[in-house]
């Protein structure tokens, strides 16, 4: 299976635009991982885009702190875009959508994203966090992961 890389950058009207793709060719789990992450996003403050790891995932970040993310779908994208969606998570696990954007897939089989570490969920400020990415076609979550963000 294949890979794709790309960066998402936080705008000003709390939406998240794609700001560059580039797809690469590797397996369809980084070395040394397992199926284990299969529909999960792992955090971290470091990502290779080379071999789709993250360096130490994390659960918990500070605002300001860099941020990035490999997202191992559960199937392949089938599709040329998917779109990532971003939700606050409310105490009592209510989910409010504060961000939502296409990303384009050079390759449909592909079934790995990386985010490369930028400050672009710190938009939204501290909180609870979920990111999803979604096949539109159908509406199938192929991968989703929540971080916390502390002043």
């Amino acid at each position: 299976m294949r890979k794709i890389t790309f960066s998402v950058m936080a705008s000003l009207v709390v939406l998240l635009a794609v700001a560059g793709c580039g797809g690469t060719s590797g397996t369809p789990f980084p070395s040394g991982a397992s199926t284990v992450f299969t529909g999960q996003i792992l955090f971290g403050s470091s990502v290779s885009a080379d071999t789709m790891t993250v360096t130490t995932p994390i659960t918990t970040a500070k605002l300001g702190d860099p941020l990035g993310w490999v997202a191992y779908l559960n199937d392949a994208a089938k599709s040329t875009t998917l779109t990532v969606t971003v939700a606050s998570v409310s105490t009592g696990g209510a989910e409010t959508a504060v961000a939502s954007a296409p990303v384009q897939v050079s390759n449909p089989q592909f079934n790995q994203l990386a985010h490369l570490a930028d400050n672009s969920l710190g938009a939204y400020g501290a909180g609870i966090f979920t990111v999803r990415y979604i096949r539109p076609s159908d509406g199938a979550v192929l991968a989703t992961g929540t971080i916390t963000l502390t002043p």
